[in-house]
């Protein structure tokens, strides 16, 4: 495609979409950004007037496969919506309810639990 407009420029196309009139629409440097609903993201022509905007062609991410082992932490196959892929530490503590940690960390604390009461229990305590 075209090379992009800066959103802020009014060259070479004159337009309203800027912005300080779309502050919320992410309208920075010359990316491309779908700030009035289209049926996808778009440009300005930065390279002329003719066509005067374009839209982008964008290629969709692939999508992650949950069964593989190396993605066990990506955000997609965890439930968590926050992108973050990082590895949780299921030993501490104050990580024992993450929902990556749940269900070992709870089976551990059970397991530990039970323990503890048995070696009470023949301890006599």
């Amino acid at each position: 495609g075209l090379q992009c407009q800066r959103w802020g420029s009014m060259s070479p196309n004159v337009h309203g979409t800027t912005p300080t009139r779309n502050p919320e629409s992410g309208l920075e440097e010359n990316y491309c950004r779908n700030p009035d609903g289209s049926e996808g993201p778009w440009c300005w022509n930065g390279e002329g007037t003719s066509p005067q905007w374009e839209f982008c062609d964008i290629p969709e991410c692939d999508e992650v496969d949950c069964s593989n082992e190396e993605n066990r932490y990506h955000h997609e196959c965890t439930g968590d919506d926050s992108g973050d892929d990082t590895e949780i530490d299921c030993a501490a503590e104050e990580n024992w309810d993450h929902y990556d940690c749940y269900a070992g960390a709870a089976q551990s604390q059970t397991i530990c639990a039970v323990l503890i009461i048995a070696a009470m229990l023949f301890v006599g305590i």
